[in-house]
Order: C-alpha cells, then sequence, then structure tokens
C-alpha cells in the first residue's frame, strides 16, 4: 500500500516456508501501470469491494459518513503519488 499511497509501510510479512519475493519500486510500478492499464482497473476495484464491505461494517456501527470519507482518500493519494 505505501508504494500506491506514498506513505511509509506499515506492514511486516512472514512467510511460513521458503519463497521468492519481488521488490517492485515506484518507477518500475508507475511504468507497469502506464504499460498496462488494467493493473489500474485490478487494484481499484479490490479497493473498492473492501471499501465497500467497511461501509456495511461501518454502517452497522452507526460510524459518521465523514470518518469513513478520512479514512478512504486511498484513490485520490494514488492519483497524487503517480500523477495520473
Amino acid at each position: 500500500m505505501s508504494l500506491l499511497t506514498g506513505n511509509p509501510h506499515s506492514a511486516t510479512v512472514k512467510t511460513i516456508e521458503e519463497s521468492e519475493l519481488l521488490i517492485i519500486g515506484k518507477e518500475h510500478f508507475s511504468n507497469i501501470i502506464l504499460k498496462n492499464p488494467s493493473v489500474v482497473q485490478g487494484i481499484s476495484k479490490i479497493i473498492a469491494e473492501r471499501k465497500s464491505g467497511i461501509e456495511s461494517r461501518l454502517r452497522e456501527k452507526d460510524i459518521e459518513d465523514s470518518i469513513l470519507w478520512d479514512k478512504f482518500s486511498l484513490f485520490l493519494q494514488i492519483k497524487n503519488v503517480f500523477k495520473v
């Protein structure tokens, strides 16, 4: 997520078996996005699905929509980071 938003990363990942990982920097990811618009569409779909699920849970807990908007400005951050 930090690659998409420009924010510092906040997660640690541990594998349960030996793994090979690929590190993609901002410049390379930007090239991927520019050459493959479907990547952005896929990411946007996943974000929208997660946001919808979270909105449903928040409505169940009676949390105001203004808080929701503050927490989910991810799309705007992605646009700003990648200047798209």
